[in-house]
């Protein structure tokens, strides 16, 4: 394939597991640094999308949140809460609280530092050790070049 063409969408994204996926018991958990400029380019944009499927052990309700925080480096020593427009609900997705649902949210990197991660909390009202699967993806885009190439 010629570098110089664009066959679909693919060339011009790049797609991060966000969390693990995980069988989601109550709390938080932190996702992995990930760095904005690792294949050579900066993105400027990213979508955070969070997935939840069906809960298990009959709680009355539960809430599922993810948000995206952004550090200098990857061991996250000035991390905080990403805000691109000074608001909390600008780098976070909207509540979810529906089972086998996903909520999606396009946000601005321009303001970004380097490295951004993923932060979901996952919270139940009652229940027997109730969970609910789980996953967060990070697709970037808006790079300054077109990143390089792959089958992978």
């Amino acid at each position: 394939m010629s570098g110089d063409n664009i066959y679909g969408i693919g060339p011009l994204v790049r797609v991060e597991q966000a969390t693990v996926p995980d069988t989601g018991a109550a709390g938080t958990v932190n996702g992995p640094w990930i760095d904005r400029l690792a294949s050579g380019n900066k993105f400027d944009s990213c979508v955070l999308d969070l997935s939840v499927g069906a809960t298990s052990g009959s709680p009355d309700s539960f809430t599922a949140d993810a948000k995206l925080q952004d550090a200098s480096d990857s061991g996250g020593s000035d991390a905080a809460d990403y805000q691109p427009d000074g608001t909390a609900a600008s780098g976070k997705v909207t509540q979810i609280t529906a089972a086998s649902s996903h909520s999606r949210k396009s946000i601005d990197l321009n303001k970004a530092k380097q490295y951004v991660r993923v932060v979901k909390v996952i919270a139940f009202v009652n229940g027997s050790s109730p969970k609910i699967p789980n996953a967060a993806t990070l697709i970037f885009g808006g790079a300054q070049t077109k990143p390089a190439q792959s089958d992978t």
